[in-house]
């Protein structure tokens, strides 16, 4: 379960990926046919290549991890990725050009998630998109602490009581559900 959503369009010029919401990774063979991954009103085109793209409704990336692409937000210019090379656009910041760590953007592809001084809040929603079980926090104290470390994919209590270990936060289970709170100071 990884919370994702294509649709794809086979023509004999063309491959096209929509991208509703969720992540993939793409590895794009030399071939006639043009390949695209449309995310929203950005559009990557790549030939003989290796990247990852990620849509959610405040966050959207292209992390090129072999060859080249280009990245097009609707009629607007377009930005050239070489090896190595993340596009990202968040609602703070425009659509830019980056040299992510790209062990931790391509980590989920050996079944890990790994986070880097993220916040709990963040790490939580990625754990999630993994998992039929959910995490949820019942102080909002905890979603902005800190967190780091590797984790295994699809494992939220493992991820929950990991956390719980390294931060003053308590793991209760009901319901089907993974509920945090703030350990009491006694």
């Amino acid at each position: 379960y990884t919370n994702t959503n294509i649709t794809v369009d086979l023509r004999r010029n063309r491959c096209l990926v929509d991208l509703l919401y969720g992540r993939i990774n793409c590895r794009v063979a030399q071939n006639k046919r043009q390949f695209e991954v449309r995310a929203g009103d950005y559009l990557v085109t790549a030939k003989r290549s290796v990247f990852d793209v990620r849509k959610s409704p405040d966050h959207f990336s292209v992390v090129l991890v072999e060859g080249n692409a280009e990245v097009g937000i609707s009629e607007k210019a377009s930005i050239e990725l070489f090896q190595g090379d993340r596009a990202v656009e968040t609602p703070a910041k425009r659509l830019r050009r980056d040299p992510p760590d790209l062990s931790v953007l391509t980590a989920w592809h050996a079944g890990r998630l790994v986070f880097k001084d993220q916040t709990v809040s963040d790490a939580i929603e990625e754990v999630n998109r993994y998992s039929t079980v959910k995490i949820e926090v019942t102080d909002p104290t905890i979603a902005s602490m800190r967190v780091s470390g590797g984790y295994g994919v699809g494992d939220p209590f493992g991820f929950a009581e990991s956390i719980s270990q390294l931060l003053p936060i308590k793991v209760q289970v009901s319901d089907g559900k993974i509920e945090l709170s703030a350990k009491s100071h006694s």
